[in-house]
């Protein structure tokens, strides 16, 4: 039987990260660039920005997610 690649290497350095440094380091980029950009709407960005601003911050959210649920379905058959 082949070991399944992901479709992105992404997804790959996440399953072979049983000890969750890997996905630790990403969720922390992703957090910081998070913050980083309600800092930015924080202090005030026009309405164009803003709606763009705003956008970036689900992308941001949705990405935390997806990190976070690779990397369970990964490893929920090693527990």
């Amino acid at each position: 039987m082949t070991e399944e690649k992901g479709m992105l290497k992404l997804e790959d350095d996440l399953a072979a990260d049983s000890a969750g440094a890997f996905k630790a380091e990403v969720m922390e980029r992703l957090q910081a660039a998070f913050a980083e950009n309600k800092r930015v709407m924080d202090a005030g960005a026009p309405p164009s920005q803003f709606a763009r601003l705003n956008e970036l911050s689900s992308a941001l959210e949705a990405a935390q997610r997806v990190v976070e649920g690779v990397w369970e379905n990964a490893h929920s058959q090693q527990r």
